[in-house]
This record gives C-alpha cells, sequence and structure tokens, in this order.
C-alpha cells in the first residue's frame, strides 16, 4: 500500500511539473508599443449601407508616414509633415487614439497585429442632406514598423 501511494504522489509531482506551461512573455501596453516611426503600406475605405452590407470598397498603396512618441503625432514627411497631440484611452479592450485633425476630433482604434504591424481603424457614420443614416464609411491604415 506505502508503494502505491508513494508511486501515486511520485506521478503527481511528475503530473504537475510537466503539465505546467510556459508562461507567455508580457507583452509592452500598447502606449509603448505604438511608440516610434511606422510606413502605411495600404489604405482600405470601406463604405457600408445602414444595415452593414458593403457597398464599396477601395485599396491603394499607402504613402503616409507616421511617428508616434507617447504625446505627439506626425503625419507625413518632411517638409509638409504634421503635428498633432494624441491622447490613449481603453474601453471594453479597444485602445483608440484621439487627435484634431482638419479641425474635427479624430478617433482610430488601434488593432495590434504584431510588434512591427498596427492597424488603425477609423468608422465615421454619413448621413444624408436630411441627416439620416445612409452609410458608414471605415477607413483602415495598415502600419509597418521602419
Amino acid at each position: 500500500m506505502k508503494k502505491f501511494t508513494y508511486l501515486w504522489l511520485l506521478s503527481f509531482v511528475f503530473l504537475a511539473i510537466t503539465g505546467c506551461k510556459e508562461e507567455e512573455e508580457a507583452q509592452p501596453a500598447v502606449a509603448e508599443l505604438i511608440k516610434g516611426s511606422w510606413n502605411e503600406v495600404k489604405a482600405v475605405r470601406k463604405d457600408l449601407n445602414e444595415t452593414g452590407e458593403l457597398i464599396s470598397e477601395v485599396e491603394t498603396d499607402g504613402t503616409m508616414r507616421y511617428v508616434l512618441d507617447g504625446q505627439t503625432l506626425t503625419l507625413g514627411t518632411p517638409p509638409d509633415a504634421r503635428n498633432y497631440s494624441y491622447t490613449l484611452s481603453e474601453k471594453n479592450g479597444q485602445t483608440t487614439l484621439t487627435f484634431m485633425f482638419l479641425g474635427s476630433v479624430s478617433h482610430w482604434d488601434i488593432e495590434v497585429v504584431s510588434q512591427n504591424e498596427l492597424i488603425f481603424r477609423e468608422t465615421l457614420p454619413s448621413p444624408n442632406h436630411k441627416g439620416e443614416m445612409v452609410y458608414t464609411t471605415i477607413y483602415a491604415s495598415y502600419l509597418q514598423r521602419r
């Protein structure tokens, strides 16, 4: 009986040690991960009708350069680059970058694909001249770290 108890205890310890998964490396916070220089590799615009059905989709080669330093977003390349102060917020696990752009507030949802790839998405409702919702436009910029 002692041998049985000993073997049972030994097998339990063996399973406990070998059954544990290695802990995954902690990912850096989005605020730290997005810092740096990024090239836009493609830009996609999707228009959806009021039921969410795709009306049109246009994909173009990316041309924009993004630089984020924790406080300032620089869009474009010198001498035409423009600087914008930004803030980050998080709601329901979604990180959003907010800044003033062309006189209005822009909200870009950030999707971290990897440490070297990001997607910035902005969703804009598009009402008709009566203020009725006609369609939604989604802009997506696919970025790679420089």
